[in-house]
Formats: structure tokens, sequence, C-alpha cells
């Protein structure tokens, strides 16, 4: 019943998305507004022709003319007021007010008894029409103002122009009709417009979704999802940028081969999530050891490899990230801590290297010369 009602009115059903509607379109609506508030007084403004046709000068220059300019004037001090306005409250009740004048107006036109039912009938039903299709305002406020102005019109002209019933039916009948039209009219366009909002959160749902998805995808793509650091694509991607800046600029600049020391027993005696923390815990401890323009990437299973820029021999930063892993202990659930240990080769680039595949080639060479020596060690090629 409710969720009826509320389409009735043309709203939506949680009064949170109507009022972000409404902040969504404020300024549309605005601008409307402002439109309706000038055009509509300019067209009273111009049937002052039949004024002076009808009253003759005298009486339209006394009578006709300042309350005319006078809605005009109200007009344009709504559309001043309208231009500083932040609230669709308020912008609300300034057409609102605006529009309950003109059909005042209106019925003191039909009190000067100059035009004949017919010429008031076509006014009014344009005034009923505007009512619904000109100003910008909430349905409900529309569908009142319409039926009110039209009962008020009504009571009027029985008043003042005391038709007979054919006329009196004629009327009822015609704004019965423009009532209905423009309710229908204006029913659909506030529909539509929430539609479009719809449409345009949806899309904006979308596209935020899509970035999100792109940064997940890209991330996917350029790390390793157990440790966090590069993968071995994107670690290759960035060194050959590192060599090629270092081959240009005559920079110096020395990788790391990193193995971890019989990772191979880690898994056997400990399982595969034991193994699984300790790379995530020497990842880690290369992260806090290495500066932030390091090139730091796992190559695969329990082999990393590090880039130094500026760095003519990495001996020293690759002895104390061995000593830095060295005493590191991973806790156990038994109770016990487990400490590894890892060999690295170091290697610094040299002028005949083409790729930077020559200079880990070299670092490589020199971790097998680290395993060989006992592990736990440094050797540079």
């Amino acid at each position: 019943m409710n969720a009826a009602l509320t389409r009735l009115r043309a709203e939506f059903r949680r009064a949170t998305d109507e009022r972000d509607f409404r902040n969504w379109s404020f300024q549309e609506t605005c601008d409307q507004a402002r439109i309706a508030v000038l055009v509509i007084p300019a067209l009273v403004l111009g049937g002052l022709l039949s004024d002076f046709a009808g009253l003759g000068v005298e009486r339209t220059l006394l009578l006709a003319l300042p309350v005319r300019l006078a809605f005009l004037a109200l007009g344009v001090v709504q559309f001043t007021r309208l231009r500083g306005m932040t609230k669709v409250e308020s912008v609300d009740r300034a057409v609102t007010l605006l529009q309950v004048v003109l059909f005042l107006l209106f019925y003191y036109f039909i009190s000067l008894e100059y035009l004949s039912l017919t010429e008031h009938l076509l006014v009014a039903l344009f005034i009923v029409l505007a009512a619904y299709l000109v100003f910008p305002n909430r349905f409900v406020t529309m569908v009142r103002l319409g039926i009110a102005g039209s009962l008020g019109y009504a009571v009027v002209v029985s008043v003042f122009l005391a038709p007979d019933m054919r006329l009196v039916t004629l009327v009822v009948e015609g704004l019965v009709v423009a009532n209905v039209f423009g309710a229908i009219t204006a029913h659909r366009l506030h529909i539509s417009k929430r539609g479009e909002y719809r449409r345009f959160i949806a899309q904006r749902d979308l596209t935020e979704r899509l970035k999100t998805l792109n940064v997940e995808l890209e991330a996917l793509a350029t790390t390793d999802s157990l440790t966090g650091i590069n993968n071995r694509r994107n670690f290759f991607n960035l060194a050959a940028d590192e060599i090629a800046r270092a081959k240009r600029y005559q920079r110096p600049l020395t990788a790391l081969m990193i193995d971890i020391d019989r990772f191979k027993n880690v898994n056997d005696k400990h399982g595969h999530a034991v193994g699984d923390m300790v790379l995530k815990a020497i990842a880690q401890a290369c992260i806090t050891t290495l500066r932030e323009t390091d090139v730091l990437g796992r190559l695969g299973g329990e082999e990393f490899a590090i880039l130094l820029p500026e760095t003519e021999d990495g001996r020293e930063q690759a002895d104390r990230l061995r000593r830095t892993i060295e005493r590191m202990r991973t806790a156990l659930d038994d109770g016990t801590d487990l400490n590894v240990t890892v060999s690295i080769g170091v290697a610094a680039t040299r002028p005949e290297d083409a790729t930077i595949d020559d200079v880990l080639g070299r670092a490589d060479e020199a971790l097998y010369q680290a395993k060989q020596r006992g592990r736990n060690c440094v050797a540079t090629a």
C-alpha cells in the first residue's frame, strides 16, 4: 500500500533516495524555476491590451496595470532569490508563492467583470496547466494547487458571473480535463526524471565498480598474491626500465638474488602454511630493510630478486638483509619458533650488459657460490 502511494506521488520509496534525487536535480530545477517566475509574469503583463479594451484607459491604469506590474515585480524578486538558494525546499516555497499569487490575481480580474466567461475559462485552463507543466515543483504540490485553484475559480465564477447550468457544466468539464491532463503529464515527467536519475546512479556505480575491478586486475597482474610484492612479470618489466636508465645515464645498478636455505625441509616438516608464513615474513623484512627506490620481486618458489639503483657494490646491503632474516623468528602453533636463513648473490651491471638477464645471470651464479660455501652467506660475482 505504501509503495503504491509513493509511486502515485511520483517519488522514491525511500526518503533518502528522494532527497538525494532532489539534490541531484537541484540546479536544473532551480534554472527551470527562474525561467518560469519571469515568463509567467511577463505573459500576465501582456494582458494589458485586453484590459485597455475592456476597462478603458483610466480604469486600467487604476485597477489593472498596478496589479500586473506588482505581479511582475514579484516574479523579478523571486528570480533574484532563486539565484542564491541552496535548498530544494526554499525553491519549492518560492515557486508555490508565485503560483498562489497567480491564482489570486486571476480571481481579482474575474471580479472586474470585463471579460467573457469563455475568455476567463481559457485563462483558467492556462493557469492550471502552468501549475502542472511550467512551474517545477513536487507532484503532490502541483495537484493540490491545480485542484484548489480550479475549485476557487468555480466559486468565484458562480459569485461574479452567475452563469447558467450549461456554462457551469462546461467550466467544470474544462477544469477536470485540464487537471487530469496536467496531472498525467506531470506524473510521467516526474517518473521519467527519476528514471533518468536511476540510470545515472547505475552508471556511476558501474563506473566505480569497473575502476575497482581494474585496480584489482592490475594488482593481480603485477603483484604476488602471497607476499604482496612485485611478481616475476612485473619485476622484469621494472628491471628493464632500471637497466635502460642506468645505461642511458651511465649510473651504477646492482642486483641481488636471494634464496631461502633448505626451504623444502620447512614445507616437508611444518607444512605449506608455515612455508607461506616464512615467505611473507622474508618479503616484509626486505621491504623494511630496503630503500623506496629499490625494486623487489618474487621470482618464484623461495627465490627473490632485488635491484639497487645508484649502488656500485651491494654487498653491504645484502649482508644487512641476511642478518635481519637470520634474526627473524616465526612462531609455530606448538609454541616453538622457526628460524630460517638465506643465501644471497650480488652482481653489479657492466658496460657490456645488454639486458637485465645479463646482470641477473651473474647474480644467480654468485648465489650458487653462496650455497656451495655453506649457505647463510653473501657471494659477489
